[in-house]
């Protein structure tokens, strides 16, 4: 070992900073309020219908289709959002995401 010390440095942002892109292109807010109001109208259906399982199945399948819908949506319009300021930050026209990444991750959820 030589007689000086070199620090070692680990930028553990950025797996956070990628998880935050991935969660911006399905807009998991926007999701989250969809699922609200799948929970709601399933509460609100008829006790027939009501197991923990169907409840529990049901927002999964809508979490990955809204959040499918939301990532191909964003893959349909980078172009357009890479023009406009209020878009450019979004993960494809800012080049965090691939484009052929979003719509393989939108196709196959």
């Amino acid at each position: 070992m030589s007689g000086t010390s070199e620090a070692l440095t680990v930028d553990i942002s950025r797996p956070r900073l990628r998880v935050k892109d991935w969660l911006d292109l399905t807009k998991a807010r926007l999701s989250a309020l969809v699922l609200v109001t799948v929970a709601f109208g399933f509460l609100l259906a008829p006790s027939a219908s009501k197991s923990l399982s169907t409840f529990a199945l049901t927002l999964l399948g809508i979490a990955f289709v809204a959040a499918g819908a939301s990532a191909l949506n964003q893959y349909i319009e980078r172009d357009l959002d890479r023009l406009m300021d209020r878009t450019k930050q979004r993960p494809i026209p800012a080049g965090r995401i691939e484009p052929m990444e979003a719509l393989l991750f939108g196709v196959l959820i």
